[in-house]
Parts: C-alpha cells; sequence; structure tokens
C-alpha cells in the first residue's frame, strides 16, 4: 500500500475508530450492558455505561477479549473499579505515556478497548487503577478487512 497522505491518515484513524466503537457497543448489549456512544468528543470516554452495577459485568468482558486477542499474556486479578459515570474508552492505535496518564486521572474510564498495543508501563498502570482493557483487537473483528 502506498504512504497515505497526512489527512488520509487521520480520515482512516477516525474510520477505525468508529468502526470499533460500534462493534464495542454491540458486543455490550448483545452481554445485556445497556450503554451509549458519547457525543462532542467527551473527555470522560467513548461509550457510556448506563448502569454503574454493570462495571463488573464491563470488566469481565474486556479482559475475555484481553484473553482472546492476546495469548501469551495472563490476565491479572484487579479489583473491580467504581464509577458514577462509567465510560469505556477506544483507541486504534498504540498507547502510552502521558495519554494513559490523563486517562487515569478522569476517573470516569473501567475499561479500555483498543486496536493497537498497549506499553507495558501503561499496562502496569492501568492494572495499579482497577482500569481493565482489551488491547490488539484485529481489525477482522470490526471491519471488513
Amino acid at each position: 500500500m502506498s504512504e497515505l497522505s497526512d489527512e488520509d491518515r487521520l480520515i482512516r484513524v477516525l474510520q477505525l475508530h468508529k468502526a470499533l466503537k460500534l462493534w464495542t457497543i454491540e458486543l455490550l448489549l448483545q452481554q445485556g450492558i445497556p450503554c451509549e456512544e458519547t457525543y462532542g468528543n467527551d473527555e470522560k470516554g467513548d461509550i457510556v455505561v448506563i448502569n454503574p452495577g454493570d462495571i463488573p459485568r464491563v470488566q469481565k468482558l474486556l479482559d475475555r477479549m484481553q484473553s482472546q486477542f492476546n495469548l501469551d499474556r495472563d490476565v491479572i486479578s484487579r479489583p473491580v473499579m467504581t464509577a458514577n459515570n462509567p465510560h469505556v474508552e477506544i483507541k486504534t492505535q498504540y498507547l502510552y505515556g502521558k495519554e494513559v496518564e490523563l486517562i487515569i486521572q478522569q476517573g470516569t474510564v473501567i475499561g479500555i478497548v483498543s486496536a493497537g498495543n498497549i506499553s507495558q508501563p501503561s499496562r502496569l498502570k492501568l492494572d495499579q487503577a482497577g482500569i481493565v482493557y482489551a488491547e490488539n483487537v484485529p481489525l477482522s473483528e470490526f471491519t471488513d478487512e
């Protein structure tokens, strides 16, 4: 594939983000977990989980996804995150550093679904914060690629 222009690369990232978000919402709804996408570039997260009582079910689903897509990594036991306004964050690219710290500081994100990898130090920080994640979700799961 030829190299993408800057604009085409940004469009591609947004297309993947939307597809991954809608796929995740569909999975949550299939599990009977009411949720909605957020609007206005909501800094709290991309998907709001309507009932805070569903947090353990959301985290269990993301742990299963992590196991499915990352056979070489163990899913660790972590405390169940509590939040009055729980959200799931969607990422399509490598996640590390300051971006992870901002997610943790937000205090509303209970889980992350990512098509990309999450750095080892970032995984440790997320584990300590009680935030579950499913990384390396293959494009074939949520696109026609």
